[in-house]
C-alpha cells in the first residue's frame, strides 16, 4: 500500500510521510503556477517565452514546497494520532449491510427467490 492509499483510506502517518504527502501537495501547485505563465506564452501572439523567468519561478516555487515540508514535519512532532474506530462483530451488521436496510422492491424479490430455487 503507497503513501496516498493509506492517507485516503485514513490511516495514522509519521511525521515524515505527512511531510512527504505535503511536499506532493506542495509541487503541484508549484508545477501549475510555473507552467501557467508558459501556457499563456505559448498562446499569445508573440510566442517567445521568457525560459529565464520560467525557471526562475519554478525555483523559487520549489524552495517554497520544500520549506512548507519541513514546517509540516516540525508541526506533525506534536500531533496526537488519529482515533480508530471500533471493528463491528459479524452479528451487528445488518442483512443489507452496513447502513442499507433490506428492500421489498420488485428486483430483490426477484433476488431472493431465485436463491431460494437454486
Amino acid at each position: 500500500m503507497n503513501l496516498s492509499q493509506k492517507a485516503a483510506a485514513g490511516f495514522n502517518l509519521t511525521p515524515w510521510e505527512r511531510s512527504l504527502l505535503k511536499l506532493g501537495q506542495s509541487l503541484l501547485v508549484a508545477f501549475a503556477v510555473a507552467a501557467a505563465p508558459v501556457i499563456a506564452d505559448a498562446l499569445s501572439s508573440h510566442g517567445a517565452v521568457d525560459w529565464g523567468a520560467t525557471l526562475h519561478n519554478a525555483l523559487l516555487l520549489g524552495s517554497m514546497a520544500v520549506a512548507s515540508m519541513v514546517v509540516k514535519y516540525f508541526k506533525a512532532q506534536g500531533d496526537s494520532p488519529l482515533p480508530t474506530a471500533p471493528t463491528p462483530q459479524p452479528g451487528e451488521i445488518p442483512v443489507g449491510g452496513p447502513g442499507i436496510p433490506p428492500t421489498t422492491t420488485p428486483a430483490a424479490a426477484a433476488l431472493t427467490s431465485s436463491d431460494q430455487a437454486a
